[in-house]
């Protein structure tokens, strides 16, 4: 996977490392190979983690309010991010349901 691959907003799960099976969210393209990222709650986001692109699996999930937010240099808060994971994984959970059931 490259970095034009990954847009900014777009939640991915981690492959490798300690924080592997952990959901994120891209804040900042570094380079072709390398982006940041953050969870609002271990790697807050004036400290987010600086994670190789081959590293990580995007989801099709983007979170165009903070997309941008982030294009026009924006403060975004922890908080925010921990709420868009949220949001995201209720969205989830949602369509296992409906899975389910046959909906």
């Amino acid at each position: 996977m490259e970095e034009q691959d990954l847009n900014l907003g777009q939640v991915v799960c981690s492959l490798a490392g300690r924080d592997k099976g952990h959901l994120f969210l891209v804040i900042e393209k570094v380079d072709v190979r390398h982006v940041i990222i953050s969870d609002g709650k271990y790697r807050k986001v004036d400290k987010g983690k600086k994670k190789k692109v081959k590293h990580l699996k995007k989801t099709n999930y983007i979170v165009y309010e903070l997309q941008k937010s982030l294009e026009e240099h924006k403060t975004i808060s922890d908080a925010q991010i921990r709420r868009y994971l949220k949001d995201y994984q209720q969205s989830l959970q949602g369509t296992y349901l409906n899975e389910e059931w046959g909906n």
